[in-house]
């Protein structure tokens, strides 16, 4: 089951959806809410999710109406995901399968994945370089020097990542850090590294290209100018994948820059605010495209709203799917930015406590539901 709701544009009738959608969720929570100590313990006995016939054929691309993603077989594909931003330079490649497989156990089919760690943050390292001491580039801070040893594990990563069905949402360099990179270095050294990167990972079949995180400076010219530079590099070599930019919070979607447009196919969501407004922005554009929910409020986490609880969650996925969603991802700011050896040792090794939450399982009931 499949359905979508449409938000006018006459002031009169302005998203006549929010107040339908509101009054969905509020039966939806009422009549279904999951004991904590169940939603820890149990974990779902579905498959791919979007793929109920067999596993999904990656790549992914987009559906014949362009309102959500389909595999190779043009089998309908809802994303579900999490967002363990730093994972390639905070687990082994042990640690990673076990997280994966303890992800996948839950329904989880898509995680965001940095390609270089956020290094402004603690979770991270000025160096960016892996726990084990592996730096991105031979050179700090050349983007034209990739160092085999490091892309080597990136290729580990996403290999595991394909044995466990799952597809990564893989930013080439987020802004958060590696803008100011960018500025030093230059477009021609941004695109070339694009098409590194293109020429690396165009035959990975379970990659979906994201660019930006917390874009804020995206109407600045330069600073667009450098991250569309890496983008239309892999672009270049890579006809493979399907791309997609996260812009500035507190609330944006792909398409406000339109000069993004003929670079993205899949229009990432993101807001502190009640989800329904931006996905129904986005879903009522003229030029549009599918649309997901690539970051929202996190669970133990308040920035905007103050609200990272367990019920915002739950309301923030329904208010979401209701209003005509390819998908969304999930965000626990522990799983997002866990950073020590003793961090990666509970993230692993206690499960169902330190990985799982009450809120992990709404994934599972927003694919029975809307799927």
């Amino acid at each position: 089951m499949s359905f979508w709701i449409r938000c006018y544009a006459s002031a009169t009738r302005k998203c006549f959806a929010h107040s339908v959608a509101r009054v969905l969720l509020g039966v939806a929570v009422l009549i279904a809410p999951m004991p904590r100590a169940l939603a820890q313990k149990v974990p779902t006995d579905i498959g791919i999710v979007g793929s109920p016939d067999g596993p999904v054929v990656y790549p992914l691309k987009v559906s014949g109406n362009n309102r959500y993603l389909v595999d190779q077989n043009n089998t309908p594909f809802l994303m579900v995901g999490d967002s363990p931003q730093n994972f390639i330079t905070n687990l082994s490649q042990k640690e990673a399968a076990a997280f994966m497989a303890n992800r996948r156990s839950y329904g989880i089919n898509t995680l965001w994945i940095n390609l270089l760690c956020i290094f402004t943050n603690a979770s991270c390292n000025m160096e960016a370089k892996t726990f084990d001491g592996i730096v991105p580039f031979l050179i700090p801070g050349d983007i034209a020097t990739p160092n085999p040893a490091y892309f080597q594990r990136v290729d580990d990563m996403l290999r595991i990542a394909a044995d466990h069905g799952v597809v990564v949402l893989l930013d080439p360099m987020e802004t958060i850090s590696w803008l100011d990179i960018l500025r030093k270095n230059d477009t021609s050294k941004a695109f070339e590294y694009g098409q590194y990167l293109g020429n690396r990972y165009k035959d990975f079949p379970n990659i979906i290209w994201m660019h930006g995180n917390d874009f804020q400076s995206w109407r600045n010219a330069a600073d667009d100018a450098l991250v569309q530079a890496v983008a239309r590099g892999i672009r270049s070599v890579d006809a493979n994948h399907i791309h997609t930019v996260e812009l500035n919070y507190a609330t944006s979607g792909s398409l406000e820059y339109k000069s993004w447009a003929p670079l993205i196919e899949l229009n990432a969501a993101y807001t502190y605010f009640p989800t329904y407004a931006q996905v129904l922005t986005e879903y009522n554009r003229r030029n549009f495209k599918p649309v997901f929910m690539v970051e929202a409020n996190y669970e133990f986490e308040g920035l905007v709203t103050g609200d990272g609880s367990t019920q915002n969650l739950r309301q923030q996925e329904y208010w979401t799917m209701l209003s005509g969603a390819a998908g969304q991802l999930y965000d626990r700011h522990q799983v997002v930015f866990s950073h020590s050896l003793n961090a990666r040792g509970r993230l692993i090794a206690s499960g169902e406590t330190e990985v799982v939450s009450p809120a992990k399982h709404k994934p599972d009931n927003a694919e029975a539901i809307f799927s």
